[in-house]
């Protein structure tokens, strides 16, 4: 399983953590061997996921259940 601590000791530049539910996406950049402080973003737009890759947030949102409070 992948976890940020595993992550991170390998060299992956970006960690995302996506909530669906809430609609937002937590985003670690590596930083010297380590991540930094995480970024909050909302699920909305289109993000840069590599070279040549992106994701559709609205796109991908349209399609994901209603929060229920």
């Amino acid at each position: 399983m992948w976890t940020r601590p595993a992550c991170e000791r390998s060299g992956v530049l970006e960690y995302w953590l996506v909530q669906p539910i809430d609609r937002m996406i937590t985003v670690y950049r590596l930083w010297d061997r380590e991540y930094g402080k995480p970024e909050g973003l909302e699920l909305n737009g289109e993000t840069a996921a590599g070279p040549g890759v992106s994701v559709a947030w609205d796109e991908l949102v349209q399609r994901l259940p209603k929060a229920e409070y």
